[in-house]
């Protein structure tokens, strides 16, 4: 499980409370998340857009419920940042290496 010891803040990885205080209060739309892949892969659908982004841990946001296979999400406009069902994912548009601190 990459989350117990990842401590990476950048894009792919988690957030940090600056993020969250930086991106709370910029234009959201809402999205739809889908074709999740076991590699952390998924399609996010939005207004004007339909993109693959990747998050290190979708999988273990799938097993928290944070995720379905098809749901809505908000996003924060002009950024890679994913509100799921109260939960922020920072997510990427490549994938990122994690830190083992």
């Amino acid at each position: 499980m990459l989350e117990k010891y990842c401590k990476k803040y950048g894009p792919g990885h988690g957030v940090h409370w600056g993020h969250w205080k930086n991106n709370r209060s910029r234009p959201m739309s809402r999205v739809v998340l889908s074709d999740f892949s076991e590699d952390g892969w998924f399609t996010v659908t939005g207004p004007d857009f339909e993109e693959r982004w990747w998050y290190h841990a979708t999988v273990e946001w799938q097993g928290k419920g944070w995720l379905d296979r098809v749901g809505n999400a908000g996003w924060v406009e002009n950024s890679t940042i994913l509100i799921c069902n109260g939960h922020w994912m920072y997510a990427a548009r490549k994938v990122t290496k994690c830190s083992r601190r």
